[in-house]
């Protein structure tokens, strides 16, 4: 029930939306139930989707211009793949620990905007290929220092793709 016999203000909350087959958790549970419910008013709480992409249907579309075209990427509509309730970022992407590892050790939570200088644009093949990456913005390094440090490295040369190629997964 959302009424109680002795209050028309409703008890429905958190803890009984749970019930409903979607429960609200981190930034679903804090916003106002007309933000999803926009016939509240007479009381029929419709147009209700079950889906993350039935309610940002905006934000997918969005992404074409600000970040990686989730469209254009083949990205799942499942937007609990990449993103939490709590926040939209910072984003997982599924797939990249394939290509460098960032789900634990040195680099965990790092945003995509901390190793790539641009994606909007970008097509997620799973080739390891962006070539949007730059190891330097953290690691500052000395061309002369690290040439002296790689004296016996086959194939080393001062590039972000060179270091990436030998440290993608060095702890």
């Amino acid at each position: 029930p959302c009424h109680t016999e002795s209050n028309w203000k409703s008890d429905f909350g958190v803890v009984q939306h749970a019930r409903t087959g979607f429960p609200l958790t981190g930034r679903h549970a804090s916003i106002p139930c007309q933000e999803c419910h926009f016939e509240a008013r007479n009381q029929t709480f419709s147009r209700v989707s079950p889906t993350c992409y039935g309610c940002h249907i905006a934000d997918w579309n969005r992404t074409a211009s600000v970040s990686i075209d989730h469209a254009k990427a083949g990205f799942s509509k499942s937007c609990q793949q990449c993103h939490s309730t709590w926040a939209w970022t910072p984003a997982a992407l599924p797939g990249h620990d394939a290509c460098f590892l960032i789900s634990s050790g040195p680099h965990d939570r790092i945003t995509c905007r901390g190793c790539h200088t641009s994606l909007t644009g970008a097509t997620i093949t799973g080739a390891c290929n962006s070539g949007t990456y730059t190891c330097t913005n953290c690691h500052a390094h000395e061309k002369g220092r690290t040439d002296q440090q790689h004296p016996n490295v086959p194939g080393y040369q001062y590039k972000d793709i060179k270091c990436y190629e030998c440290h993608r997964f060095a702890g």
